[in-house]
């Protein structure tokens, strides 16, 4: 009844599940994908095209952040109807008095900053491992990452490794970086050319303390949960602040973050609205309208 892809690299083949056979389809946009740094300008150009033929090949365009849905409405005013679902995140149990296992790490609980991404420019890892060594602090970065000497970024970030700086490569079992993030004493997220993003979601739902990139997509998710900074003495002055707060001041922005998760991005709550929209959609096409009648008359 309803077709939803992900991504507009392919956004094209819209078009041929649309018109020729007959089906709806959504396509959800992401980010601004074009403008991450790993494209060359052939690809680049490539999907600046898709990102134009997404705002009319689909019968629906899917955001997962406000500030990408009023993007297109602005660039694309005569384009498919483009609607708003926020991706989602798991709370994790309230956090209790017993400390996460950091031993696979050599790490203490409350004692280091935090840093969760892909070793991209995008992401500012470059940025931030700069804005923490003018800070001078004395909670060493930890970043969870696959940062390897392939690109001459990821060289650079490599060649400023020690004890101060620590690349721990990548984390892909979930209980292990919960249990990262909650040892932490503050998490810094540098995307910045993302919607919704997940890394971000899962930093609050921890009741991480977040320092973000100042762009759109971040204060729309973190609000007044996190601070923020463009430059690295900005995040310098935030780390500072982040390391005098009182453990009361800590503890409610704490309690912020995990509320900010649980009114706004609880998975319960993004799956029936789209249940909702689909249902709507659906109803329109004569083919879906006794399916999707049916559908909720078995419901018990």
């Amino acid at each position: 009844d309803l077709l939803y892809m992900l991504g507009y690299g392919a956004a094209w083949a819209c078009w041929w599940n649309r018109k020729i056979l007959g089906q709806k389809v959504w396509l959800n946009v992401d980010g601004l994908e074009w403008a991450r740094s790993k494209w060359g300008r052939v690809a680049r150009g490539y999907l600046r095209a898709m990102e134009w033929v997404s705002s009319w090949a689909p019968t629906r365009v899917l955001a997962d952040a406000q500030a990408i849905a009023d993007r297109y409405r602005a660039l694309y005013p005569r384009g498919v109807p483009c609607s708003f679902i926020a991706y989602g995140a798991d709370l994790p149990a309230a956090p209790s008095q017993a400390l996460p296992d950091l031993s696979p790490w050599g790490l203490h609980a409350g004692e280091y900053v935090l840093v969760v991404a892909r070793p991209e420019p995008e992401n500012h890892v470059l940025e931030i491992v700069q804005g923490h060594a003018l800070w001078g602090g004395d909670w060493p970065l930890v970043v969870v990452g696959d940062v390897r000497p392939v690109t001459p970024y990821q060289r650079r970030l490599l060649a400023l490794a020690g004890d101060r700086v620590r690349f721990i490569g990548g984390v892909y079992d979930a209980d292990q970086l919960t249990a990262l993030r909650l040892g932490a004493a503050c998490h810094v997220h540098g995307h910045s050319v993302g919607g919704t993003n997940p890394s971000l979601l899962e930093a609050l739902a921890c009741g991480n303390l977040v320092i973000a990139h100042d762009n759109p997509f971040n204060r729309e998710v973190a609000r007044d949960a996190a601070r923020y900074f463009q430059t690295d003495q900005q995040l310098a002055d935030a780390l500072a602040q982040v390391r005098a707060l009182a453990p009361a001041a800590r503890a409610a922005l704490a309690v912020r973050a995990r509320d900010i998760v649980a009114r706004h991005y609880a998975w319960e709550q993004i799956t029936d609205q789209y249940e909702s929209l689909m249902r709507a959609e659906c109803a329109e096409h004569a083919q879906c309208t006794g399916t999707a009648a049916g559908a909720g008359a078995e419901q018990p």
